[in-house]
């Protein structure tokens, strides 16, 4: 279905900014909450017609809900408090429209993001949305599934050979985990105390922050910088540290710092790239072995998450492949 994308004002007036393709309402830095007019032409209704709905990738919000132009509004769907109108493994904000709509339509779509985002809706049929889940979920799958068993595959090498590499990298899997569930939104169906959902977008945050700090703290470990660099590698020690303590802050002062921590933690992260490259390229030159492998690893992640970032935030178009080649990268 063609539509049409407006921008509506706040109650301060000012107007949300859409992506460059006008087809996306961004939300990020002061306008953490938008609204846009979506317009769109139904077919006819009849026998055998089909269910029609607004489908949006599933980018961190807070909440999201259509108000329609004869009084109907959806209930309010969001990120860390999944329903059952999401799918055993959400992937998207799925809102059915009314089955009496055809011909011109009108709904205003509200927005009220958890960390800087695009939100992207189309108007597609029942069946389109539910192949979007399926292969969304099928990838999210074989992403757990397979840091689960390599954990598992590091827990044994530990238990035979008592060599604590081994135990580092099953740690640095399980925090790969909460990684991508933490922004797949499926951490929140295990959530029931409700944790995540009262840390908010800082919980994002500062699941980020851990996993850069399991990141600087094994590569480190894996390219043998402690023993032929051992002021680089205590260098990096104290960088995770820092991570850590900073994730902290952040749950600490969930409320105080939003903004600050929508623009530290990329920052932070691009360091962190820059200088797992460097360790990389390093244990290149010194021909430690697998470096290559590694290495390899490592720049398709940067690459992809770099696609993927920039996705969230409405730089890149979406599609399928940016917002899920980070994760398949990330194994």
């Amino acid at each position: 279905v063609v539509m049409t994308v407006a921008p509506l004002a706040g109650t301060d007036g000012d107007v949300p900014r859409l992506r460059s393709d006008g087809r996306a309402l961004m939300l990020d830095g002061a306008h953490r909450a938008g609204a846009v007019d979506l317009a769109f032409t139904l077919p006819e209704r009849g026998p055998g017609s089909v269910n029609w709905v607004v489908w949006v990738p599933r980018v961190p919000l807070q909440s999201i809900w259509l108000q329609g132009h004869d009084g109907w509004q959806s209930e309010p769907l969001r990120f860390l408090a999944p329903s059952e109108a999401d799918g055993l493994l959400p992937a998207g904000y799925f809102i059915r429209l009314p089955d009496r709509w055809e011909g011109p339509v009108r709904v205003r779509l509200h927005a009220v993001t958890l960390r800087p985002s695009a939100v992207s809706p189309a108007v597609v049929t029942e069946m389109t949305a539910a192949r979007y889940l399926q292969r969304a979920t099928i990838v999210a799958t074989i992403g757990y599934a397979s840091l689960l068993t390599l954990a598992l595959l590091g827990v044994a090498l530990w238990i035979a050979a008592r060599d604590r590499m081994f135990l580092a990298y099953f740690l640095f899997c399980v925090v790969t985990v909460l990684q991508l569930s933490a922004f797949n939104g499926h951490l929140a169906l295990f959530d029931r105390f409700g944790w995540m959902a009262a840390a908010g977008g800082a919980g994002l945050h500062a699941v980020s922050l851990l996993f850069e700090a399991a990141t600087l703290w094994v590569l480190p470990r894996y390219s043998g910088l402690h023993e032929a660099r051992p002021a680089l590698a205590r260098r990096s020690d104290l960088a995770v540290a820092a991570l850590v303590l900073l994730a902290a802050l952040v749950l600490a002062l969930r409320d105080s710092m939003p903004v600050v921590m929508d623009y530290l933690v990329p920052l932070l992260w691009l360091l962190g790239m820059v200088a797992a490259i460097a360790m990389v390229v390093d244990a290149l030159v010194r021909r430690v072995p697998m470096a290559a492998a590694i290495a390899t690893a490592v720049a398709i992640l940067v690459g992809t998450v770099i696609v993927a970032e920039l996705t969230w935030r409405g730089v890149i178009v979406d599609s399928f492949a940016t917002y899920y080649a980070y994760q398949m990268a990330t194994v």
